[in-house]
């Protein structure tokens, strides 16, 4: 069998050593019985062997260097990400203004009525801001949501089974259905708000993220006290 030989090679930008294993064969007893080269053809070839395993040796060191080295994918930088937030809360925002248009078609008692009357109220209030916000600065976008195709339709799923329950019923079912949809709408709004405004540098865009997630928590607790109250 070959001997094991474990080398440790200290190598310029690693944080620790580069340790390389290398198995050397034995000498057959055969090539003992070869004449002895001559020194300078001795010098040659150990030259044109040595050469080979240098340059494998700096291959493994620089390959295992670079490959704890290379930082973690930045997907798209520091505007991107905050877009793609922006453009979710943008249409939160866009679909809880109309959300009173509900009762166009159903009934609700008042104190039902105005709470979600109220929730819409701050929805168009906030979209009005993020349009006044983007022309301001060019670089904000709300078209870059760049959600995987399964979570589009997960949630389009989900938005016409929450649209059939609002229409096919009626009554305190209704009013159930309708305040724990916006208990969610409100919750999440308030959740992506805070996420976004972790990232914010503007100091306007923070203040309005930091407001508008306070106020959407005010009213998720409101509706959420509602619906426990309902029989």
């Amino acid at each position: 069998m070959g001997s094991f030989h474990h080398i440790t090679i200290n190598s310029i930008g690693c944080d620790a050593p580069a340790v390389v294993n290398i198995t050397i064969a034995p000498v057959h007893p055969y090539f003992c019985r070869l004449p002895r080269l001559p020194a300078r053809r001795y010098k040659r070839r150990m030259r044109s062997t040595t050469l080979p395993l240098a340059v494998l040796l700096t291959a493994l060191l620089l390959g295992g260097c670079s490959s704890e080295r290379l930082p973690p994918p930045d997907s798209g930088g520091m505007i991107h990400r905050q877009n793609e937030g922006y453009s979710l809360l943008y249409k939160l925002m866009t679909d809880e203004s109309d959300v009173a248009k509900i009762f166009i078609f159903k009934h609700a008692d008042d104190s039902v009525g105005n709470l979600v009357r109220r929730v819409a109220a701050a929805a168009q209030a906030a979209k009005r801001q993020l349009d006044e916000f983007q022309k301001r600065d060019p670089q904000l976008i709300f078209n870059a949501d760049d959600l995987p195709p399964i979570e589009q339709r997960s949630r389009k799923i989900e938005a016409d089974k929450d649209r059939d329950d609002l229409l096919m019923t009626s009554g305190p079912e209704f009013e159930r259905n309708l305040i724990f949809t916006q208990a969610q709408a409100t919750g999440y709004a308030a959740s992506i708000s805070t996420a976004i405004a972790e990232h914010e540098q503007n100091a306007d865009r923070k203040k309005f993220l930091q407001d508008l997630s306070k106020t959407c928590l005010d009213l998720n607790k409101e509706l959420m006290a509602m619906l426990a109250a309902k029989p």
